[in-house]
């Protein structure tokens, strides 16, 4: 397969869930891979099952075909299969890995509806201010013009802009990759890198997202019946910012030196006083696969409701930042053009 291919949470979701109710019901492995056929995945994903019952086919283990789907199928996901299939609780590994995907594919959803409307009307403010500076401008420098009156020097560095920029495509174009794309990159990975990363961990729904998957991970790994420190283990091979990697990997080496989970969690730093009272009554308890489960849907409902509001915060100061420049428009190159007209 090929590895550039973009991994799809909504298709792993549908095939580590199916695969668990068919497997659940007793119905052989080789036969369901016939049935998944049915789904509507896409293409690389149909092509890869149909490789995989092959595998099944000549005596494979479930891990080993996963494992035929190279940039399709995260490593996070073909360990935990591997796991499941060594301890014998594939059922409850796919039941987890369905819901961990489904819920990242949500959270993906989410964010993209958060900033289509944004985003048009950013796209919608830069073909505005290019029609503005290389058509509206040139004509209206024609009308002063026509009127036999001077043209104003703004009008005049515009229009040479314009020619220069029609002369030069090439420069102009090896310019804005140069100044807009690399010097950026080069600048943000030399000196500016660690003061982002540092400043982005003050923001508040940062942190609750951070929270959230570190949540969600722990949950798959102790709702599937999976040894905690083995399962964490796995989960740093998976797809996860720096952040969330080094919270796992310092609870994990915890774990293994002893240390109970709240009271690794806590000096994390990560984790709310909310989130790490459920914890420490769920180990009190032994109910914690119970309220990993509860705080995954309560801290998932904040997550939510906080990006909504940064949506409905964002969209109107764009409406309004886009108002500005059109009314500052009129006022520096419409206005004057009517006081000529009317005097």
């Amino acid at each position: 397969m090929n590895s550039k291919k973009k991994v799809s949470y909504k298709d792993l979701a549908l095939i580590a869930g199916n695969i668990s109710k068919l497997y659940e019901e007793g119905i052989q492995l080789l036969h369901i891979f016939s049935l998944l056929d049915e789904l509507p995945l896409k293409k690389e994903y149909k092509m890869l099952l149909k490789e995989m019952e092959i595998i099944i086919r000549d005596g494979g283990t479930l891990r080993k075909a996963f494992s035929k789907g190279e940039g399709l199928i995260p490593i996070f996901f073909l360990s935990m299969v591997g796991i499941g299939e060594r301890t014998g609780r594939i059922v409850y590994v796919l039941k987890g890995l369905e819901m961990y995907y489904n819920k990242l594919q949500y959270i993906n959803k989410t964010i993209i509806n958060s900033i289509t409307y944004p985003l048009i009307l950013m796209i919608a403010l830069i073909i505005l201010v290019f029609f503005v500076l290389f058509f509206f401008i040139p004509s209206m420098a024609n009308i002063y013009g026509a009127m036999g009156k001077d043209i104003p020097d703004i009008y005049l560095k515009i229009i040479s802009m314009k020619k220069f920029v029609f002369r030069n495509p090439i420069l102009i174009i090896l310019q804005v990759m140069i100044w807009g794309i690399i010097a950026p990159i080069f600048i943000f990975n030399i000196f500016l890198r660690k003061s982002f990363y540092y400043y982005i961990e003050k923001i508040q729904v940062y942190n609750l997202f951070n929270e959230y998957i570190t949540i969600v991970l722990m949950s798959v790994v102790i709702n599937s019946g999976i040894n905690i420190a083995i399962g964490l283990e796995y989960c740093c091979e998976g797809e996860l910012n720096e952040k969330i990697t080094k919270v796992l990997r310092k609870i994990n080496d915890d774990i293994k030196n002893g240390k109970v989970l709240s009271e690794s969690m806590n000096e994390t730093m990560m984790f709310s006083k909310y989130t790490l009272a459920h914890i420490k009554l769920g180990e009190e308890c032994g109910s914690l696969d119970k309220r990993l489960i509860i705080l995954e849907t309560e801290i998932f409902n904040n997550l939510n409701d906080k990006i909504s509001k940064i949506t409905v915060l964002v969209q109107p100061l764009l409406i309004l930042t886009i108002g500005i420049i059109i009314l500052s428009f009129i006022i520096k190159f419409v206005v004057p053009l009517l006081d000529i007209v009317l005097i």
